[in-house]
């Protein structure tokens, strides 16, 4: 098992209320304990802690009611059979899904991670307050003062909220194709065009390839601590893409990459 301090994974959640488990990644199993096939279908909430559950409702409801990208949360989640970790997750919405990378929480030198999480950071946890939490020079206030009510009391029901158009695509982290694994819809070009193929096969451009496969290299490596890679630091990236061969059509779309042990993390939209 690797260092825990390096694990991360991926995770998608449903748009529904109670945020039903869609995906995880083989590497919950190292740092959860628990198994992808435990979680799928169940909801999020059950191994959130009790004392951070309406924190963590009230969070879900506003990513997909504000259309959230590139956030940070730290909270704390069950671990299967022991005692409860302070993780950090960060986080897109998708169409259908909230994408996430969760792994521990950790010293942030720098603000490195905070200041990327441009849709914000925020926090569940009190016994995280000893970490370094500030986004562009903001220091973010514990979740009981940003959060009030509940989901239920909200105007709009959660299910009659709208996302924009985006797709997530997860790629091969384990060699230098970008390899697509997943692609959860057909937003912005048809999943079955581009699955188990190269990404870089559908961009014609060698620039964009480049300035793309930079950005990987850029998560797939990123380190906030001295003895180990991070994944999860964000980058972004915009790029045309052939998105149909009769005719040939391409199509703008810019994303938000992030890196877990498992795989690379894409969220696209048109740009």
């Amino acid at each position: 098992m690797d260092n825990l301090e390096t694990l991360s994974f991926v995770i998608f959640q449903d748009l529904s209320e109670d945020a039903v488990w869609g995906y995880a990644s083989d590497s919950v199993k190292d740092l959860l304990g628990w198994s992808p096939e435990e979680l799928l279908g169940t909801t999020f909430y059950n191994i959130v802690h009790p004392d951070e559950v309406d924190a963590a409702r009230n969070l879900h409801y506003e990513h997909i009611q504000d259309d959230k990208a590139a956030t940070l949360t730290y909270l704390r989640l069950l671990h299967k059979g022991e005692d409860k970790y302070a993780l950090c997750a960060f986080v897109s919405v998708s169409t259908e899904f909230i994408v996430g990378a969760i792994s521990l929480a950790v010293d942030d030198p720098g603000n490195a991670r905070a200041a990327m999480a441009r849709g914000g950071v925020f926090v569940l946890t009190p016994e995280a307050e000893h970490l370094s939490f500030r986004n562009w020079n903001r220091r973010v206030q514990l979740s009981n003062n940003i959060f009030t009510g509940s989901p239920n009391s909200y105007t709009i029901p959660i299910e009659d909220l709208h996302t924009s158009d985006r797709v997530c695509l997860l790629l091969d982290r384990f060699n230098s194709a970008a390899n697509v694994l997943h692609c959860t819809n057909d937003v912005i070009i048809k999943a079955d065009m581009i699955t188990f193929k190269n990404l870089f096969q559908s961009i014609p451009s060698e620039t964009d390839q480049a300035s793309l496969g930079n950005a990987i290299h850029v998560v797939k490596n990123w380190r906030t601590h001295f003895d180990g890679k991070a994944d999860g630091i964000f980058a972004v990236c915009r790029f045309n893409m052939e998105v149909s061969k009769e005719p040939v059509t391409l199509k703008q779309v810019e994303g938000i990459l992030a890196a877990t042990s498992d795989a690379v993390i894409l969220v696209l939209k048109p740009a």
